[in-house]
């Protein structure tokens, strides 16, 4: 059932979600792969200069562990998502409690 429900809700708030061409990961037709493939042609394109090239990466993983939902809601509120969609969300990701399971143990 949650299936069917995110992919309603989807269908209706995609004319409210954009998002930058330079974000490659959870976006429909843009894999990281595309991310990695563009990576390695500007490399080859500056070293083909003859050019140094110098990169920076950050692990921002941690990040998507602290998602604060309020900032996310005002932020859906400001792109004039229908409010009902977001009150649907925010029951949702406020109430939700999460485990898992591996063999027969559960986390707390």
């Amino acid at each position: 059932l949650t299936k069917v429900l995110e992919s309603l809700i989807l269908c209706k708030a995609a004319s409210f979600l954009s998002s930058s061409d330079h974000q490659f990961g959870f976006k429909s037709h843009h894999s990281t792969d595309m991310c990695v493939y563009a990576l390695k042609e500007i490399v080859r394109y500056y070293l083909s200069k003859s050019t140094p090239v110098f990169a920076c990466f950050m692990d921002a993983s941690k990040a998507f562990d602290k998602l604060n939902y309020f900032t996310l809601f005002e932020k859906l509120l400001k792109r004039k998502m229908p409010v009902l969609i977001i009150r649907i969300l925010f029951y949702w990701y406020c109430t939700q409690q999460i485990r898992v399971k591996w063999g027969s143990a559960m986390s707390n």
